[in-house]
């Protein structure tokens, strides 16, 4: 599996390989063309949008949300500051708390990530391994320890019953790491990147670089936005875009600098290319994702069915549209009340949701912004 994978990393990079990069390119790629965008309105893409503000009392204040996840009708939010889960409704009723935090048995110091596996609710501590908990987070079962070969993991996926996949930012050579725990053992490692393109850089994942969908773990390049499917413990190419002049190549990047240096060159010579993809998601026909290109972050939206992406920075009515999952009919954001204002266009809104928005302060949890999909993306 790792030659195989191999192969993607080095066509990635430019090196020499058994097919070049254009070669692949030519395979998988979507062309867009950043240069004739088409401006949209928030009704060529949407028919509603509907706001939902989290319910703002003692036992549900967050302090940072770092990952959500629609589950069983819930939104469960990562609070990564507290290291604790919060549950809502659709509606922003909450529903309780997950927050085991501690030292005894079944308790851990630190959240980093969090996923579901079938009856399970499994929450990853970074120097700790997994804790697996049922579906509510209430019963603790038992706990995945890391192997001693692998000393803290920041994200990860299961792959198959006992097996999973890690991925360590800061791991010197491979950054993904196969492990079987009935075996005890890492079984394989891939995905040797350059350590700084991830630690002082901005071309690194904002959050976990791996999502679901139908059942299948896929991966996603933060410098890039390469979408993998993971089959068979085999990373394969799913999308790969063609920005043409504006694709970012990692060979430009220039080696082992440090962070000043990184954020001084994404402004400057940086922004000439697409990159820093963010708050991937997926449907029966979009895949939707952001990056950043000339000082704005751009959305892409991937019809799949009609294999069109549609690209554009923002909407006629509304300023910034970045959704963090999708379902069926649904795109789903969430925002800060401080940022709402840029989310929402207020004439937009009808009565019911008016009066939640003149309820929300600048103290108010974050809000669920919903947008419901038309039939067809023009």
């Amino acid at each position: 599996m790792k030659n195989i994978f191999l192969f993607f990393v080095c066509v990635i990079f430019g090196t020499s390989c058994s097919r070049s990069l254009q070669e692949y390119k030519k395979e998988g790629s979507v062309s867009i063309d950043m240069e004739n965008l088409k401006e949209l309105s928030f009704y060529d893409v949407f028919t509603k949008m509907d706001i939902y503000p989290l319910e703002t009392i003692n036992e549900s204040l967050i302090k940072n949300t770092y990952k959500v996840v629609l589950h069983g009708g819930l939104f469960y939010i990562l609070d990564d500051m507290l290291s604790v889960i919060f549950v809502f409704n659709q509606e922003g009723k909450y529903v309780r708390i997950i927050n085991k935090h501690g030292n005894g048995p079944g308790e851990y110091a630190r959240i980093k990530d969090f996923r579901f596996s079938g009856c399970d609710l499994e929450l990853l501590s970074p120097m700790a391994g997994i804790y697996v908990y049922d579906t509510l987070g209430i019963t603790y079962k038992y706990r995945v320890r890391f192997p001693n070969s692998l000393r803290a993991a920041h994200f990860f996926v299961d792959i198959a019953p006992q097996q999973y996949l890690f991925f360590n930012n800061a791991a010197k050579g491979d950054k993904m790491f196969f492990y079987d725990s009935k075996q005890d053992k890492i079984t394989d490692s891939t995905y040797n990147i350059p350590t700084y393109l991830l630690m002082n850089t901005l071309y690194h994942h904002v959050n976990s670089p791996f999502y679901d969908y139908n059942g299948i773990p896929h991966f996603v390049q933060g410098h890039d936005g390469a979408v993998f499917t993971l089959k068979g413990g085999e990373l394969l190419p799913k999308y790969q875009w063609d920005f043409g002049e504006y694709n970012f190549k990692l060979e430009n990047l220039p080696p082992d600098k440090d962070i000043r240096y990184y954020l001084t060159y994404h402004r400057t010579t940086g922004k000439k290319y697409a990159t820093s993809f963010i708050t991937y998601c997926e449907n029966s026909q979009y895949y939707s994702t952001q990056f950043y290109l000339k000082n704005k972050i751009y959305k892409l939206f991937y019809d799949k069915v009609n294999q069109c992406p549609i690209v554009f920075d923002r909407f006629k009515e509304v300023d910034i549209m970045a959704p963090e999952i999708l379902d069926e009919s649904f795109a789903y954001s969430i925002v800060s009340p401080n940022l709402l204002n840029k989310f929402i266009n207020v004439d937009l809104l009808d009565k019911e949701n008016k009066k939640r928005y003149d309820s929300i302060t600048l103290d108010s949890n974050p809000i669920i912004i919903r947008y419901t999909f038309k039939n067809k993306i023009l």
